[in-house]
């Protein structure tokens, strides 16, 4: 997670792609003073425009509101077990019944 804002956010992407205000804000269809509005924390974008860039930067849009990237091992542990499953490093201590119904409940989709 970076501590940025999610104007600084939108800025940093613009700006590694080597994107000047102009140009991007032709790409999603707001005036290039929006933009700029955005950048600076003056005015948040609406939802629409949100996905248009988090879609255009190929990030979540956790990522672009949050700086927050979610990996599915956050909701599932065992997740690197199914790796393993198939070389045979796994043997028989794995831990994936085990951990199952706490996540299940953790997400929301207890049986």
């Amino acid at each position: 997670m970076d501590n940025l804002s999610l104007g600084a956010r939108i800025k940093k992407l613009r700006i590694n792609k080597n994107l000047s205000q102009l140009d991007f804000s032709k790409l999603i269809n707001v005036s290039n003073t929006t933009l700029s509005m955005y950048e600076s924390d003056n005015r948040i974008p609406s939802d629409d425009v949100k996905k248009k860039i988090a879609d255009f930067f190929g990030v979540s849009l956790d990522y672009l509101i949050t700086g927050k990237t979610n990996t599915m091992a956050e909701f599932f542990p065992w997740e690197n077990e199914f790796e393993q499953i198939g070389d045979g490093s796994l043997g028989q201590q794995s831990n994936i019944p085990q951990c199952l119904p706490s996540n299940y409940r953790r997400l929301g989709l207890s049986q």
